[in-house]
């Protein structure tokens, strides 16, 4: 029965299209009325829940559609730039690495092509 819940529960995860503490909130309250919905009802399957208690589509768009447009578009904006922002540190540190081996692997064929050259000194006491 647990399993079901937590099945139930990762399918409105995957769906919702924001996360933040507020859908963490949602989220557990889901969690622990679905535990409860269950144990009531003897819930074996996860049909009988979809029945029951409605779809994973259903209840994330139900939690969507009580969101005010202006949050939503604000929230799905930040993450976009947020998106954006991890994307390039992500391309700009990667290219930074790059160069900096290639430094590296010139400074090593520069040093493997070098001979050493050595001589022999003698000297004399007069």
């Amino acid at each position: 029965m647990l399993n079901i819940c937590k099945i139930y529960v990762s399918q409105v995860k995957a769906i919702l299209p924001l996360w933040g503490k507020k859908e963490k909130a949602f989220v557990k309250k889901l969690h622990n009325d679905l535990f409860d919905y269950c144990e009531d009802n003897n819930v074996n399957t996860i049909e009988e829940l979809y029945k029951g208690y409605g779809t994973p589509q259903e209840i994330a768009f139900e939690y969507i559609a009580l969101m005010e447009p202006e949050v939503i578009s604000k929230r799905i904006n930040t993450a976009k730039y947020l998106r954006i922002l991890i994307v390039t540190v992500i391309v700009l540190s990667t290219i930074a690495t790059s160069v900096f081996c290639m430094g590296l692997f010139h400074e090593y064929k520069v040093q493997t092509r070098q001979e050493v050259v050595g001589t022999n000194v003698i000297i004399e006491e007069s």
